[in-house]
Order: C-alpha cells, then structure tokens, then sequence
C-alpha cells in the first residue's frame, strides 16, 4: 500500500478513536466565546506536501475530472487532484483571486474552467483539461469598463455550454453584474441578465438556489450539497474556525482537528468545498483550506464535510 494511502487510513482511524473518547466523557477544552452556540469538530484527514510557493487562493471544480486550483501569492496557477497531488505545471498568469470552476464544452472537449480577476483587474477565463500541461488564460468574451473587484459562480448550473457568473467593479460596486457565458460554435457568448443595486458595499458574492448572495466583509464563503440537493453555506471566519449555516437556517461553528501528520494552519487564507467529488475517496464530501502550516510552508487541508451534511 502506498505511504499516503497509510497515512489517510490513520488518519481515518484516529477520527473513529477521537469519536470513541468523545462518547466516553472526554471534556471540551475548547473556550466557546459565544456560550449559547456548542463548538463542533471537523476532522482533516488529508493534505497536500508543502506547495512550491504561499497560497493566495484555492477554488474546486466537480464532476468526472474533479480538481483544485491553487493560486500563489506572486499569481501563479497549479492544479491539484483530490489526491492532493500536482497534475499540472505552474502558469504564471498573474491571477488575483478565482471563483470555483466547472465542466465547459470547449472545441469539442470537455474541458474544466475558472473564472478570475487578474493581478491588472481584469476579469479572465482560465481553462485546464485533456492535452494540457498547463492551466491557459481565455480572454473574457467582452470589454468591462473599470477594474473587476470579484466574481463567483453558480455552481448549480450543470449544463456543459454555459456557466453562470457575477462579477463587481470599481465604476459600480453597489451593482453586481450577472450573466451567462455560453458556448456557442466554440466561441463564448455573454448574456447579461437584470440586476438590482446593494445596499452597501460588498467584498465577496455567492449563489444560494440560483439567487446571489453578497458578504460587505469580503469573508471567504461558499457553500456544499448534500445528496438530496440540500445546501450549506460555509464562511471562513477570523478565528480559523467555520460557520456553517443550512436551508432551514441552522447555524454551527467547527474548530478543525488535526490528525496524526496533518497539520492545520493557525489563519487559513481560503475555503472551498465539493460535495461527493468522484476522485480522492471521500464519500462524505470534502472541505478544503489552504495556508501556512509552518513558516512560508503552505498546504492545502482536505476535511471530511459528513458531520455537516450528515445534520442537513
């Protein structure tokens, strides 16, 4: 067997034994700053080697040829599998922060795309799959006035020829654009869609069943299915720990546990998660966070996600 495959396994057994100690009256350490909500655990039970560079932002893609893409501090961009293992060189593409991906029908290959603000602010598509060694930069289909702030995605549009976005710039932050890419005789079309103005600012944006949803702090948020098509929002929040909140409004914090070689970083930089990824063996669906585990070393942070979906 492998070494990381024993490494997983445990890791796999220790989350059985801290459940087995927990049932058998073994005290909370944790001091809960907020006494009306219990402090929950997560479990890690995987992570990447140390990646070549700090990482600025991670963002998932599902489907078949579900990936990560992790981009480091200087705006490079490497793709990662759910074994946590490189599948990609590094491209240097000056990237600032990217959205979660998903399958796009390119050329007539299947390909997996990202949307993303680049170091300059301008919004890009980037691109990785089959014949690729390296993640490419697509031109965004049209020209957008001021410099782009944002975007995220609607991951619950399946289809293969279009993908829903929203992005923000610096003419209009109050406004948030949202529209469609599709493809179209392999050419992106944009279609752009009504919008209404916030009330205030805002720093990051997601989908929550197909109506945007903005945060004015600019926290880390995305969200996770469970199999019945139930969704939790997730927010990455200044202690380490995360908030998750699902459709009936239930709100819960988690601290995330180490395991034996797992080490979890003190002040994660970046959430994402994919419900029931097909590579990697997490049947429970996995959450991930990157950042620095020790001094300038940065890992990406694989966590079993069943104790929320498990209480949708």
């Amino acid at each position: 067997m492998p070494l990381h495959r024993i490494t997983q396994f445990v890791n796999v057994l220790l989350v059985g034994l801290t459940l087995l100690l927990n049932s058998c009256g073994k005290q909370d350490t944790i001091l809960d700053p907020v006494p009306s909500q219990e402090i929950e655990e997560l479990n890690a039970v995987w992570a990447t080697e140390p990646t070549p560079h700090i990482i600025r932002d991670i963002a998932v893609a599902g489907g078949s040829a579900a990936m990560i893409a992790a981009v480091y501090e200087y705006g490079g961009l490497q793709i990662y599998d759910f074994n946590g293992d490189q599948i990609s060189d590094i491209a240097p593409l000056g990237i600032q922060v990217l959205s979660n991906g998903k399958v796009l029908r390119i050329n007539d290959r299947n390909l997996i795309v990202f949307f993303g603000v680049a170091t300059d602010s301008t919004l890009n598509i980037y691109s990785f799959g089959y014949g690729l060694n390296v993640p490419v930069k697509i031109d965004f289909p049209i020209e957008i006035r001021g410099k782009v702030l944002g975007v995220c995605l609607d991951t619950e549009t399946k289809s293969v020829s279009n993908a829903r976005i929203a992005y923000w710039t610096t003419l209009n932050p109050l406004r948030p654009v949202i529209g469609t890419i599709s493809t179209i005789e392999n050419k992106f079309i944009w279609s752009e869609e009504n919008s209404s103005y916030q009330d205030e600012p805002f720093g990051s944006c997601f989908f929550n069943q197909n109506k945007l949803k903005t945060d004015e702090t600019g926290t880390r948020v995305t969200e996770i299915f469970s199999r019945d098509g139930k969704l939790s929002t997730l927010v990455l929040m200044k202690s380490g720990r995360i908030s998750s909140t699902n459709s009936s409004s239930l709100s819960r914090q988690f601290i995330i546990r180490e395991g034996i070689t797992i080490k979890v970083p003190t002040q994660p930089t970046s959430l994402t998660a994919l419900a029931y990824p097909s590579k990697g063996g997490y049947p429970n669906g996995a959450i991930l966070i990157a950042g620095e585990t020790s001094p300038n070393n940065s890992q990406i942070i694989f966590i079993d996600a069943g104790p929320i979906l498990d209480a949708q």
